[in-house]
């Protein structure tokens, strides 16, 4: 939430709340922004990491993670022999751009495919009706930016595929923790 502007918001609401309180921030990674608003509103705050100290990556063992190198110009085509041979009940597509989002839902919506884009340039209505027909699974397939790696809460979603990578390991890692929800595998 920080990372897409609420942070104003949440300096607003805890400016708003009694000084004699318990505050607890939850997050899957611990960015700098977390860490410098922990020191700022909480006395003596700890701490608790819920990986081991020693591991470098932030991932679970309980996700599976595959990887596929092919060059740009056969992503599609390896993206839709994933598609059908996974044949994955709710999937989430991570693509960088709106456009390439967009453009990518597109396209795997002309090969067969029941899809949905989720992107900022949607208004709130049009990003509220493609999260409900993902809930409801009426649309197994949604193409995303990062707009959706982090607070989406879907626990049926079965498989995540990273069709561009992102810039940062932290996002990487909100990205894939859509899968694995709830002691899920």
């Amino acid at each position: 939430m920080l990372d897409m502007g609420f942070l104003p918001d949440v300096e607003r609401i805890v400016a708003q709340t009694p000084s004699h309180r318990q505050t607890m921030l939850f997050s899957a990674t611990m960015p700098g922004q977390i860490v410098n608003l922990a020191r700022r509103y909480m006395s003596q705050p700890t701490h608790i990491r819920a990986t081991d100290p020693n591991d470098e990556g932030a991932t679970v063992d309980t996700i599976e993670q595959r990887v596929l190198f092919v060059e740009p110009r056969e992503k599609l085509e390896a993206l839709e022999a994933f598609l059908e041979e996974a044949k994955p009940r709710c999937a989430i597509v991570f693509a960088r751009t709106k456009i390439g989002t967009q453009r990518l839902a597109d396209d795997l919506k002309r090969r067969g495919h029941k899809v949905r884009a989720l992107h900022g340039d949607m208004s709130q209505g049009s990003r509220d009706s493609v999260m409900i027909a993902f809930r409801t699974q009426r649309v197994p397939l949604l193409v995303a930016t990062d707009v959706a790696a982090r607070g989406l809460d879907v626990s049926h979603v079965t498989h995540v595929v990273n069709y561009e990578l992102p810039d940062e390991a932290e996002v990487y890692v909100h990205r894939i923790g859509r899968t694995g929800r709830v002691g899920r595998e």
